[in-house]
């Protein structure tokens, strides 16, 4: 029996292993942390921290089927900026105003494809309503978390008030978020600690890949960029983050390199004088 198992899978190895040699792509797979990832082996950082003020909020701990999250503001805010991280379905938005309660509810597009890292994004407001409550509603087949921004004031200022946790004050209102928890793949990641500028993210995987993406998170100046590597050293030209040159407003930005030959190593660079974190690596294997 264990013969006959033997025989049938040689011919199928021999498959694989050619139509990797023709350069056929594999599944991606989200690199979430340093260690093993089975689309590129083995993968190391020359510094990893999780960022703490972009960090992404969720119901419960895991990957796994996420409750409703409402966020409510006391008194209210003027306007909001929701990210949700990763939507393959479609998320929902369940929006309140004062003196009237639930008005809407604003869809979230997904881009259906398990695996890669993308984001979607809603601006709500400003207007003549003010914000009291939302219901941040995943689709139940679909595991996303989510980052919100709030303002009180003027739409024109950049004074962005950012959930960071479970209850927050800034300019003005108190935000209480229920259910919360941080910490998971979705996590931005930065060399060092702080919000400074960071020193570059050197990256390298122990099976080189086809393709790498990533996404920069709050890139202001332009200099931010990922360098790539094949197996021999042989640089790639380097890919440049687009930067919206306005610090306190964040925005973000996914590039990819993808080569042929194989790519083994990345660095990952911020411009200078500005602290950027990046999220979302993803890797795709032959």
């Amino acid at each position: 029996m264990h013969g006959k198992k033997n025989f049938l899978l040689l011919p199928i190895a021999l498959l694989l292993a050619s139509a990797g040699a023709a350069g056929a792509q594999g599944s991606p797979c989200l690199i979430g942390a340093p260690g093993y990832s089975y689309c590129a082996g083995n993968v190391t950082f020359s510094g990893y921290n999780p960022s703490v003020p972009f960090r992404p909020f969720q119901s419960d701990q895991g990957s796994g089927v996420q409750r409703n999250i409402t966020v409510t503001f006391n008194p209210w805010v003027k306007a909001l900026r929701i990210w949700a991280n990763d939507p393959d379905a479609t998320a929902k938005v369940d929006y309140y105003i004062a003196g009237a309660g639930y008005v809407a509810t604003f869809n979230i597009t997904g881009d259906g494809r398990p695996c890669v890292f993308s984001y979607g994004f809603l601006g709500l407001g400003p207007g003549d309503h003010f914000i009291t409550r939302i219901v941040l509603r995943p689709d139940p087949s679909d595991y996303v978390n989510w980052n919100v921004e709030y303002q009180k004031g003027s739409i024109n200022t950049n004074n962005w008030c950012r959930i960071t946790s479970a209850s927050v004050n800034c300019d003005g209102a108190t935000v209480t978020t229920s259910p919360f928890y941080q910490g998971s793949g979705f996590d931005p990641f930065q060399a060092g600690t702080g919000t400074g500028e960071q020193p570059p993210i050197d990256i390298s995987f122990q099976i080189p890949l086809y393709s790498v993406q990533v996404t920069a998170v709050d890139p202001d100046y332009g200099g931010t960029r990922m360098e790539a590597f094949l197996a021999d050293g042989t640089p790639l030209p380097a890919v440049y983050f687009d930067g919206d040159n306005r610090p306190g407003f964040q925005t973000r930005s996914t590039k990819s390199v993808t080569d042929s030959r194989g790519i083994a190593r990345i660095v990952l660079t911020s411009a200078t004088g500005d602290y950027v974190v990046f999220q979302g690596l993803t890797g795709t294997p032959f």
